[in-house]
């Protein structure tokens, strides 16, 4: 298998794109993660007050949500892989560890939707995923598997 070569300044350019994504994916959080019809009228509820808990003004009276520590870590993760995208050096093992917690957080932010099934006030089937959590688990999906072919196709320094 031919690898390709690329200089460094490419490569720190290339980092830095998969940090930003990171970090974006993250900021996604303030979108709409959940949706659902409230007699008639859609409620979209942002992700940060399904992690952070607070209070959805919709038709009927729901209680506050509580403070979710699982979905904290489902929308840390891409904050941690995008940290480390940017400090970590350009080698095989780092980018392998980077695409990994972006595989790994891409496929958690997917299960927002069953999450917020179970939380307290959104009993249901009528619940669907938003747009927040869809593009950010899009953007990391789209982003480990560039990793990963950035990872066996491109050179990298020897450790």
């Amino acid at each position: 298998m031919k690898k390709i070569t690329i200089d460094d300044k490419k490569k720190k350019i290339a980092m830095t794109v998969f940090g930003v994504i990171g970090v974006i994916s993250t900021l996604l959080m303030f979108l709409p993660g959940v949706m659902y019809v409230d007699y008639g009228q859609n409620v979209y509820i942002a992700s940060y007050l399904l992690i952070f808990g607070g209070t959805v003004e919709s038709v009927t009276v729901m209680e506050p949500f509580n403070f979710n520590v699982v979905l904290l870590i489902f929308w840390v993760l891409p904050l941690l892989g995008g940290i480390c995208a940017f400090l970590l050096s350009d080698k095989l093992r780092n980018d392998l560890i980077i695409a990994l917690i972006y595989l790994v957080a891409g496929i958690l932010i997917i299960f927002t939707r069953q999450i917020a099934l179970s939380m307290q006030g959104l009993a249901g089937t009528n619940i669907t995923m938003s747009f927040g959590p869809i593009i950010s688990s899009c953007l990391l999906l789209l982003s480990a598997i560039l990793l990963f072919l950035k990872a066996i196709f491109v050179t990298h320094p020897e450790n």
